[in-house]
């Protein structure tokens, strides 16, 4: 599939720029690694009044996390507190990976209008979180192939464990 071979590409670039040539990486690790002057990492909890004032409480509901852009540079994340801590990494990256691919929004990222839009850009954020949370080639040459060694070495689900086999096998297609 062009488009994750793309994602994945990207994955790589990201970890490889910012020299993170390590696993695991931990909530508590991604918080405070990407935080910056223009992005700003939030709990629901932490910013209960912000959302309601702003008319978020929607997505608070019904989203695990979800990305404001406010102009061209600066952006906030928010995230359930309720979250597992394993859920958490991945959700954080899912949303800093549509900032990272450049994914069109309306007001809230990875919203379009356009549903099919909307659904592909979801998935590349989510595959954009994996691939950096448990990079295929990395594993393999570290000879983490099973699906329990991905999951504990990486922290990701089991699900997502079987998805990361998958991409290792695919590298010697």
């Amino acid at each position: 599939n062009i488009m994750i071979s793309n994602v994945s590409y990207h994955a790589y670039k990201f970890r490889l720029t910012n020299n993170l040539l390590f696993i695991p990486l931990d909530y508590a690790f991604l918080k405070q690694f990407l935080q910056s002057d223009n992005y700003h990492i939030k709990t629901y909890i932490e910013a209960s009044q912000e959302i309601e004032n702003f008319g978020y409480s929607e997505y608070a509901s019904s989203k695990h996390a979800f990305t404001v852009i406010e102009g061209h540079d600066y952006a906030t994340t928010y995230i359930d507190d309720n979250l597992p801590l394993e859920l958490k990494a991945k959700v954080l990256l899912h949303e800093y990976g549509h900032i990272y691919l450049k994914h069109t929004y309306s007001g809230v990222l990875g919203k379009s209008d356009d549903e099919l839009e909307t659904n592909r850009q979801e998935k590349e954020a989510t595959d954009f979180a994996l691939f950096v949370l448990a990079p295929p080639r990395m594993l393999k040459d570290l000879g983490i192939t099973d699906i329990g060694h991905i999951s504990s070495a990486t922290l990701l689900s089991n699900d997502d464990a079987v998805q990361i086999q998958k991409e290792i096998h695919n590298l010697d297609s």
